[in-house]
């Protein structure tokens, strides 16, 4: 199990800047649709979860933990997946419309990350042009089941 911590905190501290992963989409880049609905993913200020990257970090690892243990006592085939979150932070700071994809696709890890992230406290909202606004957020995430 100690293998699989170790595997998601090198991942996570080359991915916690929410960059892209090839294997996985992330989320669609803005349009005339979606910024007419005040929703964008290029930003002044990022949204940002409590406590800043460092508290980030420490929140999904603690989850990637218990997740990769719940995994390996449902059985879940013995392999590392890479699951990338798409999800929105509401003007409020509340996460929603989180989507998940992953290679190799695992439902099970899939929803365990979904609803980790549904569940993280309050994020501080993004701000354009001086207003607070709903933006997109992308997690790249590896799962080492042991």
């Amino acid at each position: 199990m100690k293998c699989g911590l170790l595997t998601a905190f090198l991942f996570l501290i080359q991915g916690i800047s929410f960059s892209q992963v090839d294997s996985i989409k992330p989320p669609p880049s803005p349009n005339k649709r979606n910024t007419q609905k005040g929703i964008y993913d290029k930003v002044e200020k990022e949204a940002t979860f409590p406590g800043g990257d460092v508290a980030f970090k420490n929140f999904l690892l603690q989850n990637l933990q218990f997740i990769s243990d719940s995994a390996s006592r449902q059985g879940i085939k013995k392999d590392t997946y890479t699951i990338g979150l798409m999800f929105m932070i509401d003007t409020a700071g509340k996460v929603f419309a989180v989507k998940a994809e992953g290679k190799p696709r695992q439902q099970f890890l899939e929803k365990a990350s979904m609803h980790m992230i549904e569940k993280s406290p309050l994020w501080e909202p993004a701000i354009q042009n001086g207003r607070i606004i709903k933006a997109y957020r992308f997690q790249p995430l590896t799962i080492t089941v042991e």
